[in-house]
């Protein structure tokens, strides 16, 4: 019984995983282009954006806010794709090592 409910369980929350149709990113390279009005950003030629939840930390992990990236800095970047044409949803951006 508790092996059928732990099954029951699992599948339930896998269902409700790929029911978001997100898929997770994670992605390194030089930041190119910043648009902060826009919350947008471009990082090895691809498009970038960020909302009110999105966390910016510099290489020793101390928070920083969006004015504080320098273009051609390297930027590891975890993020969320919603929808192939969009761009990314960045969660995390980080700043790398120089």
């Amino acid at each position: 019984m508790i092996g059928l409910t732990l099954f029951i369980s699992t599948l339930l929350f896998s269902l409700q995983t790929f029911a978001t149709g997100k898929e997770i990113v994670r992605f390194q390279g030089p930041l190119m282009e910043i648009y902060l009005e826009k919350n947008m950003m471009v990082v090895n030629e691809k498009f970038f954006i960020w909302d009110k939840k999105t966390i910016f930390v510099n290489e020793s992990g101390a928070p920083i806010t969006p004015d504080q990236l320098k273009i051609d800095r390297v930027v590891s970047i975890e993020g969320e794709r919603v929808h192939k044409k969009k761009p990314i949803l960045i969660k995390e951006i980080r700043l790398l090592p120089k």
